[in-house]
């Protein structure tokens, strides 16, 4: 998002990897969401609904041992009593904020 909302020509100083098919990937998402919050409210809606759509693809994995066995709880929640939300959950939930609110604002 934060890439399409800049300058085309700042790309290179807004987005790092060390990968150049994600930023492939990412120039290319963000020419989209340019392209659609010109083209007006309904049309930028429906392209973050792709990008929604496009999550169900993504493979999450725990970057870590604490993170995979949930060492310490969450928010003061024992890992005991209440098992933490996934990557996935945490990222969808993200994303639906942001797509009402990229809608109304964008």
């Amino acid at each position: 998002v934060k890439a399409a909302m800049v300058e085309e020509s700042a790309f290179d100083v807004t987005v790092f990897s060390n990968s150049p098919a994600v930023l492939q990937q990412i120039k290319a998402g963000s020419m989209i969401l340019r392209n659609a919050a010109s083209a007006g409210k309904a049309q930028l809606q429906e392209s973050l609904e792709g990008f929604f759509q496009e999550l169900e693809l993504k493979r999450f994995s725990a970057a870590s041992t604490d993170k995979a066995k949930n060492t310490g709880g969450v928010s003061g929640v024992s890992a005991e009593a209440k098992a933490p939300a996934g990557d996935r959950e945490i990222v969808a939930s993200i994303m639906k904020e942001m797509v009402i609110k990229l809608a109304e604002f964008w």
